[in-house]
């Protein structure tokens, strides 16, 4: 387990306790660093527990409607972009065997090279950065970037960098399936706090909220026992429907269709995710 930090803005938090002003329930860290928290999460088994992962049946709604929203065909190469442990790329891999899996993570990637390999599938993954890409212009049909995982770059043009891309890497008239979190509802959910426990039993307190200054959502996990000890801490850049269309947009891409579920449901406000369909012109 990584080493935990411990908070470094005590000087403040000692002021406000001493100044007859009542405390926040929760005093947010001093921003960690991106490649930080994000080395220290992604390659920690923690991340897999603390990312809830949709229930099996969840995932297989997924896979049931993902074909359908790209209208995939057997012989389209796939590039399963932020792909994780490998959640959608392996079973895709049984109907649809040209498909590669890249992630920045390198316990991601090993996990889901392991699970491809016990089901014996022809799915290949890289380890590389989504926001520079190892492939060849035009080299894919078909891309994914699923499950809030876009966004996590700590500029717009950082995440800007992540579209185009992809972009670069579909064939004209290339197709592109990305899932964000809905703004609307996720702002409505927070701030919150819950108890949670690490992959090893540590117990911790989550506390998310939302830093309207940067636009975006932060969770700190800090130990249960010590709420000057952060364990982790992940922040992603939440946009809106008009936002992220510009953005695909400038990234080289045409959004042809916007969902709120994979049954391929228009989207509405009150959904959960916001599922963008993207075409490549030429």
């Amino acid at each position: 387990m990584c080493k935990p930090s411990v908070r470094r803005d005590d000087a403040a938090r000692a002021a406000e306790s001493t100044s007859g002003v009542p405390q926040e329930p929760h005093v947010p860290y001093a921003l960690p660093d991106e490649d930080e928290w994000w080395q220290r999460f992604f390659e920690s088994p923690d991340s897999i527990k603390l990312s809830y992962f949709p229930a099996p049946p969840e995932t297989q709604r997924e896979l049931d409607g993902i074909p359908h929203l790209l209208r995939l065909m057997p012989r389209d190469r796939i590039l399963d972009a932020c792909c994780g442990m490998g959640r959608h790329a392996v079973p895709l891999a049984a109907i649809y065997p040209h498909i590669v899996g890249v992630d920045r993570s390198a316990m991601m990637v090993s996990m889901a090279a392991d699970a491809a390999a016990r089901a014996g599938v022809p799915c290949r993954f890289v380890r590389a950065d989504a926001g520079r890409l190892p492939f060849r212009a035009g080299q894919f049909t078909k891309a994914l970037n699923l499950f809030n995982s876009f966004g996590y770059c700590e500029t717009d043009e950082g995440n800007i960098s992540v579209l185009a891309e992809t972009a670069r890497c579909l064939e004209p008239g290339g197709v592109f399936l990305l899932e964000i979190r809905n703004k609307v509802q996720q702002l409505m959910a927070v701030p919150y706090s819950r108890g949670e426990r690490l992959a090893a039993g540590l117990r911790v307190r989550l506390h998310c909220y939302y830093d309207a200054s940067r636009r975006r959502l932060n969770s700190e996990w800090t130990d249960a026992d010590d709420p000057d000890v952060l364990h982790h801490f992940a922040s992603i850049r939440l946009y809106d429907p008009g936002e992220i269309k510009s953005m695909l947009t400038s990234a080289g891409l045409r959004v042809v269709g916007l969902y709120g579920d994979y049954d391929g449901a228009p989207f509405e406000p009150w959904h959960w995710k916001l599922i963008l369909l993207c075409r490549r012109d030429t």
